[in-house]
């Protein structure tokens, strides 16, 4: 018997910002990469107030599919420097 798989269907250009864990998913890093690149100053990252109860104001943070795609396109090989 022939199991048929169904082609995932991926939305190439999400708009607008992406959580932390969506923007490391388009990346395909793990999330504390996705927080070293972050940390490091290569990718920028927003920070959103969200009020917490109790807590008072926390952060959530967010980046931009502008930004992972410029940062993405900064790490392009070309096939010369392969070679």
């Amino acid at each position: 018997m022939t199991k048929h798989y169904e082609t995932p269907t991926v939305e190439r250009r999400p708009a607008g910002a992406l959580s932390r864990k969506d923007a490391a998913a388009y990346l395909s890093v793990s999330t504390r990469q996705l927080d070293n690149y972050a940390s490091a100053g290569l990718i920028p990252r927003i920070k959103l107030p969200t009020v917490t109860g109790k807590k008072g104001v926390a952060s959530k943070s967010v980046f931009r599919v502008a930004d992972l795609d410029t940062f993405l396109a900064s790490r392009l090989e070309s096939s010369e420097a392969a070679e």
